[in-house]
């Protein structure tokens, strides 16, 4: 943001981008960015009848503990009807017929994307509806977790200084989940890699300074802006072991490593692994090595009996 003046984000509190009659928000005002309008919002449970954006795109990302029912009608006249709750992302094309029935308060950050923005900038984007996780969207554009979290932190805020980094960043973020979704609707898209390696990253770290605890799947999960479920998939895809069974490899291996050092017993070695018994290393042992504890301790370290 730093390399755009203000005048690049033009912040204002009227706009011809409004709310349908009915609406019920209650917070923040719109805010203009660079080829897209932003709205950081806390929504009434309410109703938002009949209504259309006809030169924008509009994306919905909702946060808990929001909840709502969506019905728009296509082109070809088809009636679609959704259920949308936190964590998911809703995008619909311009001039697409829609109501909105909120059944809780909700946060939401709207996006309303000019048309001719997205015309130059992803001309590939196929214009159909969709809903979809916000964590899928984040395992395409990492970005994406960090605008939504800064978006959310100034909704809190009214400041002029506040409605120009909303501005900057809701552009920014408009740009990241286009693009997410225009990778989304080519076949093939895929998670990167590079994401995958980073949560494998995150447990080997944390694994090597605190073998005897529980990987804080969630935590790290937050740290890398994904759910505990999405790490856990990409983890058990990337390394063919689920966190526990890597765990629990990695804690035997450990204990193996004292044992043969001979400077431990089985019991000290598995506390010191993060074992709760001796028959649980023992178990472990028999399955990853096919041998006993004890069978791993070098036989000059056991003591010499008269």
């Amino acid at each position: 943001m730093s390399a755009h003046s203000s005048a690049e984000y033009p912040h204002h509190e009227s706009s011809p981008i409004e709310p349908p009659q009915g609406a019920k928000p209650f917070g923040r005002r719109l805010v203009r960015g660079v080829g897209v309008s932003v709205r950081v919002e806390w929504l009434l449970a309410n109703v938002w009848p009949k209504h259309r954006y006809p030169m924008h795109w509009q994306v919905v990302f909702v946060f808990a503990p929001g909840i709502c029912h969506v019905t728009w009608r296509e082109p070809r006249g088809k009636l679609v009807r959704r259920r949308i709750v936190a964590g998911q992302v809703w995008i619909l094309p311009p001039g697409w017929r829609h109501t909105v029935r909120w059944c809780a308060n909700a946060q939401v950050i709207a996006l309303y994307v000019e048309t001719t923005s997205v015309q130059k900038y992803f001309p590939k984007l196929v214009a159909e509806a969709a809903v979809t996780s916000l964590c899928q969207c984040v395992a395409l554009q990492p970005e994406i977790a960090g605008f939504c979290a800064e978006l959310r932190r100034l909704g809190a805020v009214e400041s002029p200084a506040a409605h120009w980094h909303i501005a900057g960043i809701g552009t920014q973020l408009a740009a990241a989940i286009m693009g997410a979704q225009t990778r989304l609707n080519t076949r093939g898209a895929s998670i990167p890699v590079g994401l995958a390696d980073r949560i494998v990253e995150k447990v080997k770290v944390h694994l090597a300074g605190n073998i005897k605890e529980k990987v804080p799947h969630g935590e790290l999960a937050r740290a890398l802006g994904v759910s505990g479920r999405h790490f856990r998939r990409l983890f058990q895809r990337a390394t063919g072991k689920s966190l526990q069974e890597f765990a629990r490899f990695a804690r035997t291996k450990n204990a193996k490593k004292l044992l043969q050092s001979g400077g431990y017993t089985v019991k000290q070695a598995a506390d010191a692994a993060g074992f709760s018994d001796n028959s649980y290393l023992n178990r472990c042992t028999q399955a990853y090595y096919g041998v006993s504890p004890s069978a791993l301790i070098p036989q000059r370290a056991w003591p010499i009996r008269a």
